[in-house]
């Protein structure tokens, strides 16, 4: 069993400052543009590039979350949650379902890396 020291008098004003610090706007905004710019720079997973292009594809031809939640059994919600995540955890299965409904195909190809 490890015994765990109280902070000092002096560790404890360091620790206050520091959330001071963290907590205001300028820093706070200037925390929020880095946490964009990397999930930017992230490369996009393959299911948010299929739902990318499902999305597209569902403006293009007018369809409503209704129409889809009609057409492919699966909830508004679920289905808005998919379009808005920007790291959806959605199965091959679904996307198929998904495109299925809207009368596109799936098609994947697997290269070998050069």
């Amino acid at each position: 069993m490890s015994i765990r020291r109280k902070p000092t008098e002096a560790q404890k004003k360091r620790i206050r400052e520091a959330i001071a610090e963290e907590l205001k706007p300028e820093v706070m905004a200037a925390t929020r543009a880095q946490v964009a710019a990397m999930r930017a720079a992230k490369k996009q997973t393959l299911a948010r590039q299929a739902l990318d292009l499902l999305l597209a594809e569902k403006e293009r031809q007018s369809v409503s979350l209704a129409q889809l939640k009609q057409r492919c059994g699966i909830a508004r919600g679920n289905l808005s949650k998919l379009w808005n995540d920007p790291d959806p955890n959605a199965t091959l299965a679904t996307i198929e379902r998904i495109a299925e409904a809207m009368g596109v195909k799936v098609c994947l190809t697997l290269t070998r890396r050069c």
